[in-house]
């Protein structure tokens, strides 16, 4: 990445001499990205906003708000949710009347990464401010809305493009978002064969149990707090022996959620174990690590599937629902 940061600086260097501001806001963009993926944040958040300005100053609206959308790309997860979520506004504002499709699935995409954030925030009552709370719900109620009208109110579409599932949106706008349920486009009931249904068709809700293995207590909530919302109940343990324990016990757990590193445990000493015993050998069991070069020991071990921390987090509701869907009816 270092040469392609050289290239990219050397072309800024050709281009600030000239008059072409465009040519150069899209120069400084490719190198606050090459600078970004080298591990030179702060200086790649630096160039970054001086192309959206460049762009925006030559009159370049939409090179500005790639610049901006690119920011966000790179940097997300380095910002506050304050700067995040105003670099996200910023962008969509600026990239409203783009017709280039690439432009709307990078927004979507953007969404999906200010969506994980807001997910994995403290629960209300840490939270400094009530004004705070308010902004967070601001920019989800604007990426559920530009959503459901990019859809044409059909829920389902709109959660694919958030990247998430129907049952997670629908519970985001009856519970968050209500004044959005105008939106929604009355679905046609689906006329279903009993000769050609898929016999598991859609996952579970009622009655479903999930064991969750963590000791971040912010996760933890996060994701009980995202699980509830699917209408599952969700027991947390945080640490190994605890979790071990329960996986031994009787108690009925339809999925585990198990952290590759807990205190007293290795997450993988779990998932060996839970496969060596009969009532959990078909128990789909999900793996959740930082370290993304960890999966094929989870696979080995046992595991259903493999989540890295934190980026597939939003993903982890869908997953749990697929795994369900396939899970044998017991008795």
């Amino acid at each position: 990445m270092g040469d392609a940061e050289k290239l990219a600086r050397a072309a800024v260097g050709v281009l600030e001499r000239g008059g072409e501001q465009s040519l150069l806001a899209e120069a400084l963009t490719t190198q606050g990205m090459a600078l970004a993926r080298g591990g030179q944040f702060e200086q790649a958040g630096e160039v970054l906003l001086r192309a959206a300005e460049v762009a925006e100053a030559a009159g370049d609206v939409e090179g500005a708000g790639q610049a901006t959308l690119t920011l966000v790309e790179e940097l997300g997860e380095r910002l506050a949710l304050q700067d995040l979520g105003a670099a996200f506004e910023r962008a969509d504002a600026l990239l409203a009347r783009s017709r280039h499709p690439g432009n709307r699935n990078r927004l979507y995409a953007c969404a999906r990464l200010v969506l994980s954030v807001v997910g994995v925030l403290p629960e209300p009552d840490t939270w400094v401010g009530f004004s705070f709370r308010e902004s967070v719900r601001r920019y989800e109620g604007r990426l559920v809305e530009g959503a459901l009208r990019d859809s044409g109110g059909v829920v389902s579409r709109a959660a694919q493009l958030l990247g998430l599932t129907r049952q997670s949106l629908d519970s985001m706008l009856h519970r968050r978002h209500r004044r959005l349920l105008p939106l929604r486009t009355p679905s046609e009931p689906r006329r279903s064969s009993l000769m050609f249904r898929e016999p598991h068709e859609e996952a579970p809700t009622r009655g479903v149990h999930i064991l969750h293995a963590e000791d971040d207590a912010l996760v933890a909530s996060a994701v009980r707090e995202a699980l509830r919302g699917e209408g599952w109940r969700v027991s947390t343990y945080a640490d190994g022996p605890s979790a071990l324990g329960e996986i031994e016990g009787p108690e009925h757990y339809d999925l585990l959620v198990i952290d590759k590193q807990l205190p007293g445990a290795d997450g993988l000493e779990l998932v060996v174990r839970a496969r060596e015993l009969p009532h959990r050998q078909h128990v789909p069991i999900i793996v959740l690590s930082a370290h993304g070069d960890t999966e094929r020991d989870a696979r080995r071990a046992g595991a259903s599937a493999f989540l890295r921390k934190p980026e597939d987090m939003p993903a982890l509701a869908e997953t749990i629902a697929r795994l369900l869907a396939r899970k044998p009816k017991q008795g």
